[in-house]
């Protein structure tokens, strides 16, 4: 029994040194300063940007910076990444394979091992020029389209090698390399270095001790699903440790809008049965529905003539109705005639327009641009327009002139159009459109 104990545990040992070997951290740097162009890898390397941990010689995504206060960084349109390892190998002749969108080259003991050229004028598969895919096989992952891929060997006495992987990435095309100046997109694509073990018919991702991660279709999956997580932890880790000098400011603003809170209770919105929706759509809702004739039967035309003089609600009771109904179809919106909304009170009715006159001025009908255009004999100049069938009637006339001379006073809108519920969105729609407003991109950025 205790034989069986002791294979056991030799086992699970030899495994978990395998384990540990495999995830051994190869250096990741970033430059960002200092790079020419995007054919040419520095000899001399610039100042670091910044460095992370990978698990191999494999990429498929640059990690988000942050600035100060936790909000992603622009990068430039030309990166530098160079990836080192000590990597241990048996002895005997292997293969190894680089695979880049752009400029890359390897190098093993100092020795420059593989190159691959940089990228061209079309990154999609579609360019005139055809990528020559290696013969290596049936197992191993296909290149991405716009890939460039580039074979050598190399022979080991066994033992440890120290390996370096330097590529660009993004940059600019200008003519003649392109039609015209094109930014290129600062993505790694797919880039890797994998090895082909002497005696061994699979490739592998070149990782500290190559042999565990095989370079297949199932194999990358795996291999960029966790990677994804690691990622995601990086991101979340680095836009923590910027946003802590701004901890105290909002911890602060926090207690202060927790105070507040307290002193000032919400208000209930007046709740409708027939709404099954949240208290911001009620709150909404009541306030649009005071805002529609559905909420005061008293605002139609026909009660507009009947008024002997201006009141408090002389506005809106008498003068707003006329321009529902004869004013709003050519000035209400963005782009209502002459810049002049009618469809919406506003103290832009008392100020100088973009053509030097005052739509009106409160206490003097007779000055008011307004009441002017209403009450010319020019059929070509007078609002509404004779051939509009909205012509104001005499009586409707004296209404302007009432209102103007008595002050011009405003009142709360009443819209004589009810207001209808817009659809209701899907869920994906909603988040999308949250997304674009919290983020700035789509999800699937």
């Amino acid at each position: 029994m205790r034989k069986y104990f002791l294979i056991a545990a030799v086992c699970i040992c030899m495994i978990s040194a395998q384990m540990i070997v495999s995830n051994a951290s190869i250096h990741v740097q970033i430059f960002e300063e200092g790079l020419t162009d995007h054919k040419t890898i520095p000899s001399t390397l610039p100042v670091e940007t910044e460095h992370f941990a990978e698990e191999a010689f494999a990429f498929f995504y640059i990690p988000h910076r942050y600035v100060y206060s936790g909000v992603r960084a622009d990068r430039p349109t030309l990166l530098l990444i160079r990836a080192t390892g000590q990597i241990e190998l048996p002895a005997g002749e292997h293969r190894l394979l680089i695979r880049s969108l752009g400029k890359s080259q390897l190098k093993i003991d100092d020795q420059m091992l593989a190159q691959t050229p940089p990228v061209r004028h079309r990154t999609d598969g579609q360019d005139s020029f055809q990528f020559q895919q290696l013969d290596l096989g049936d197992d191993i992952r296909r290149p991405a389209p716009g890939v460039s891929e580039q074979l050598a060997t190399f022979q080991s006495q066994g033992g440890i090698h120290q390996v370096v992987f330097e590529f660009l990435v993004g940059g600019i095309l200008e003519p003649p390399e392109s039609d015209y100046k094109k930014v290129l997109r600062a993505e790694v694509n797919e880039t890797t270095v994998s090895i082909q073990l002497s005696g061994d018919r699979n490739f592998y991702l070149l990782t500290a001790k190559p042999g565990n991660l095989l370079y297949t279709d199932k194999g990358w999956w795996d291999f960029k699903q966790r990677r994804e997580i690691y990622y995601s932890q990086l991101e979340a880790g680095r836009r923590k440790n910027q946003w802590q000098q701004w901890k105290p400011y909002w911890d602060h603003r926090h207690e202060y809008a927790r105070s507040w809170s307290q002193e000032n209770p919400a208000p209930e919105p007046r709740l409708n049965n027939n709404l099954n929706s949240n208290y911001i759509d009620q709150f909404l809702t009541h306030d649009l529905y005071d805002l529609t004739i559905a909420g005061d039967s008293n605002h139609s035309l026909d009660n507009t003539t009947s008024i002997s003089g201006p009141g408090p609600n002389f506005q809106q009771t008498a003068v707003q109705p006329i321009m529902e109904a004869k004013c709003r179809h050519c000035h209400s919106g963005e782009k209502a005639a002459g810049g002049l909304r009618l469809d919406l009170p506003s103290t832009a009715w008392f100020e100088v327009s973009d053509s030097g006159t005052v739509p009106i001025i409160a206490g003097n009908a007779i000055d008011s641009e307004l009441f002017r255009r209403i009450t010319i004999d020019d059929d070509s100049k007078r609002m509404p327009p004779s051939n509009s069938g909205q012509v104001l009637t005499a009586e409707e006339v004296m209404i302007f002139r009432r209102w103007i001379n008595a002050g011009a006073e405003l009142n709360q809108l009443i819209s004589t159009r009810p207001y209808q519920h817009s659809q209701s969105l899907s869920d994906l729609a909603f988040l999308r459109k949250v997304y674009y407003d919290t983020v700035g991109i789509p999800p699937t950025e």
